[in-house]
């Protein structure tokens, strides 16, 4: 008798797919159709508590582990999803793993860890795994970290976001040496807060909704960049290495956006493409158009291998709100889109009327790339921002009205590189003072001005070409 009760407990304990492991400070869930087994380090059992529905599993953290737990993520599910909770850092391994959510019971999400501390994402080397989440729920993403999350390891991850973005976290992503492929995302590609950090890696995003790669201050004020990151709340993007191919074809849509700061270096292949309109801006009152690199602070880049295009109407290959600095890099950029005007009643996506009565707030020009702010106040204006050029090869070609090719909202400073524009409207602009003390600048304009300055333009070195269209533009025009 008591042999059968042993017996029973057993069979009942394996029925519900939870066995004990021998790995210390592991969990292992393979899945497997429409159930899954779920497998638990002896050491740990008693701190965890594990529920499931079928395939659908949720792992509950007690505030008493005081070590770090890696879950190991395997097989196939067409209706499954993992979802895991705690206050302590942790590891998840996907190992093989394909994983659709049809039928949520804990999340939408296909995996969920509503844990606000450091996730390891493991892509363990040489594997690939699918993620797809729910069409029906309120999930942030189709992969969710509430904290923040580190994608390491060789293997390769395939998401969809069915519901808003294909990867979510609520503080900082790191990427090293895995492939992310999103190939569809009602929202953004990858959205994430605090800072983006890419050291190596590949990342392919396709079909997004919004924006290709998203960070926002988790904040309300940024903090300054940090040793090592440490504590940091920027906005900040980083890209050191690795490749990165965006197509974007959203209205108003950004390859890469970031409150904060975008600085790329090392040897990075970057390729991004936008093909969506414009849009008009209820909140701000003002026409918004595509864009393939955007910060709403400085750009800053000393390397890497860039190929910028935007054939949408009013789209820009690259623009900031503060300073641009360029060191070094090999940058392409090209738009083809005609202009963009929406008055807020009227659209239309193809303006070739004049602007020069008209508000700025009211059209958005197909520029190459774009720096600095010029702020009406009252009858005068203040500048903001600028253009910094030492060093680097830039070739920037625009085709659509009132398409210039690089524009400063401020000063414009080179001393060094190589500049190749041939634009629709002025090669160069610069709302302030501009001034070549050095490099190679070649600037073609096909309708208006080769270089023009509403400042003063000062010739201290270098070897300029500027080459306007016919009288009465210039192939050097300054205001004074």
């Amino acid at each position: 008798m008591k042999n059968k009760a042993i017996l029973f407990i057993l069979f009942a304990f394996a029925a519900c797919g939870v066995a004990q492991a021998q790995s210390d400070n592991s969990v292992e869930v393979v899945y497997n159709g429409t159930s899954a087994t779920v497998t638990v380090a002896d050491n740990i059992s008693q701190y965890l508590t594990v529920t499931q529905q079928g395939a659908h599993v949720s792992i509950a953290q007690s505030d008493s582990v005081a070590s770090e737990i890696t879950y190991t993520l395997s097989g196939t599910s067409t209706d499954g999803e993992f979802y895991m909770s705690g206050s302590y850092k942790a590891t998840i391994e996907l190992n093989g793993l394909s994983l659709t959510n049809v039928t949520p019971v804990y999340s939408g999400a296909a995996v969920h860890i509503q844990n606000g501390k450091r996730i390891n994402v493991k892509v363990v080397t040489g594997t690939t795994n699918t993620l797809v989440d729910a069409a029906s729920g309120s999930q942030k993403g189709c992969l969710y970290v509430k904290g923040h999350a580190e994608f390491k390891q060789q293997g390769t991850l395939n998401v969809v976001g069915n519901v808003k973005h294909a990867i979510k976290a609520g503080e900082y992503i790191s990427l090293k040496n895995a492939t992310l492929n999103i190939t569809s995302a009602v929202g953004d590609g990858i959205s994430c807060n605090q800072y983006f950090l890419m050291e190596s890696g590949t990342v392919n995003i396709s079909g997004t909704g919004d924006d290709g790669i998203q960070c926002d201050l988790e904040g309300d004020t940024a903090t300054a960049i940090t040793e090592d990151h440490e504590d940091e709340d920027s906005g900040n993007i980083y890209i050191e290495g690795g490749n990165i191919t965006i197509n974007c074809a959203a209205i108003a849509a950004k390859g890469i956006k970031c409150a904060g700061d975008i600085y790329i270096s090392g040897d990075p292949v970057i390729d991004i493409t936008t093909s969506g309109k414009g849009e008009w801006d209820e909140e701000d009152l003002e026409t918004n158009a595509a864009c393939c690199l955007s910060a709403d602070g400085n750009i800053d880049i000393s390397g890497g291998t860039l190929t910028l295009t935007a054939t949408g109407s009013g789209g820009k290959g690259m623009k900031c709100d503060s300073v641009l600095t360029i060191s070094g890099g090999d940058i392409t950029v090209a738009t083809t889109g005609a202009l963009y005007y929406n008055n807020g009643t009227t659209e239309n996506t193809n303006y070739t009327g004049n602007t020069d009565n008209v508000s700025s707030d009211y059209y958005s020009s197909p520029k190459g790339i774009k720096a600095g702010v010029k702020t009406e106040v009252g009858n005068s204006y203040t500048y903001g921002g600028g253009i910094v050029i030492s060093g680097g090869k830039i070739k920037v070609t625009t085709s659509g009205y009132n398409g210039e090719g690089i524009e400063s909202k401020n000063y414009f400073n080179i001393s060094g590189g190589e500049i190749y524009i041939n634009a629709y409207d002025d090669g160069i602009n610069s709302a302030q003072n501009l001034t070549i003390s050095g490099g190679y600048v070649y600037s073609h304009s096909n309708n208006n001005d080769g270089i023009d300055a509403n400042g003063n333009v000062y010739l201290n070195g270098g070897l300029v070409y500027a080459i306007g269209s016919r009288s009465p533009e210039l192939g050097i025009d300054a205001n004074s």
